[in-house]
């Protein structure tokens, strides 16, 4: 049997047993559906497993961690210790269509690939997918797009891509050649103004008939869960916070990287895909070998905070 891994999200969890370990799953939505806060549960699921995670995003990796920390997710510890990578496309512009987007040159993905590899990651999060498979020629998009999906999953790591909702014939045709590829595809969608959102799997390899919508709500702290009333009100009170998957606008307070900082500059200096990210740099500005793994040890009573 292929082997599954839970997602972090219990109704994920419960209808299907997670998501298929080491193959890569598509989240699609509107802006303020859950797609980042699903991606930071998604990573802490994994950091609960003892498993390396990176998150690649448009946000700048500094506001990328504040934003985590607004929702309720702490991973200062996990980057601090080297078992979380957070990554910015650094060539990234807001406001750009997906037909003026620039496909990343091959040189990207080995780039991507040494920073995996380098520090163990088990788990990715690309939040957004796009700059990976958006293309000008269309004649070759799905071949482009099964290309890079099967590149993911033969680096053994269990990626989450997601997308914006398509509102363009372009985009359409992009979310349908990534689900042709992906075992599972799911739908964040909004339904009201009381904190209540529908999620779909619209696509699960080896499911007959997925399961139907199911209503959830954001709650900071935990991330996407089963609507109740409860939860609505909870999901009101943080409203402000959870209803942002993008970028916000750059402030004198976030624009500059934060001193454990680096750029992972391409090998090549003219190729133009660089990331901007919190792993550690070794002096010779390179990446420094992982840190080892801890030898198990023996339990012992957590102490609650």
């Amino acid at each position: 049997m292929i082997a599954k891994t839970l997602s972090g999200v219990c109704f994920l969890d419960d209808l299907y047993g997670g998501v298929y370990a080491g193959r890569s799953f598509l989240v699609s939505g509107r802006s303020g559906t859950g797609k980042s806060t699903l991606g930071f549960q998604f990573a802490r699921q994994g950091l609960q497993q003892d498993e390396r995670c990176l998150i690649l995003s448009t946000m700048a990796a500094n506001d990328l961690s504040i934003l985590a920390e607004a929702l309720g997710f702490s991973f200062a510890v996990p980057i601090d210790e080297g078992n979380l990578v957070l990554l910015e496309y650094q060539s990234f512009i807001p406001g750009k269509g997906i037909s003026e987007w620039g496909t990343l040159p091959p040189e990207g993905f080995s780039q991507l690939k040494e920073i995996i590899e380098a520090n163990a990651v088990k788990r990715v999060v690309l939040d957004t997918v796009l700059p990976w498979i958006a293309m000008p020629k269309q004649d070759r998009l799905a071949e482009h797009i099964f290309s890079f999906v099967r590149s993911c999953d033969r680096l053994g790591v269990t990626t989450m891509m997601t997308i914006p909702k398509p509102v363009s014939s372009m985009a359409f045709r992009l979310k349908k050649a990534l689900e042709e590829v992906t075992p599972i595809s799911i739908l964040l969608n909004t339904t009201d103004q009381e904190g209540r959102f529908t999620w779909q799997a619209v696509k699960y390899l080896g499911e007959k008939k997925p399961s139907g919508m199911v209503s959830y709500s954001i709650v900071s702290r935990k991330g996407l869960v089963p609507y109740t009333s409860g939860t609505a009100d909870a999901a009101q009170a943080q409203r402000a916070p959870v209803q942002s998957d993008t970028p916000p606008p750059p402030s004198p307070a976030t624009s500059s990287p934060p001193s454990t900082s680096k750029r992972v500059e391409a090998v090549e200096e003219h190729v133009p895909v660089r990331f901007s990210s919190v792993v550690r740099a070794s002096p010779s500005g390179g990446l420094e070998p992982p840190p080892p793994r801890p030898q198990p040890r023996p339990a012992v009573p957590e102490q609650s905070a």
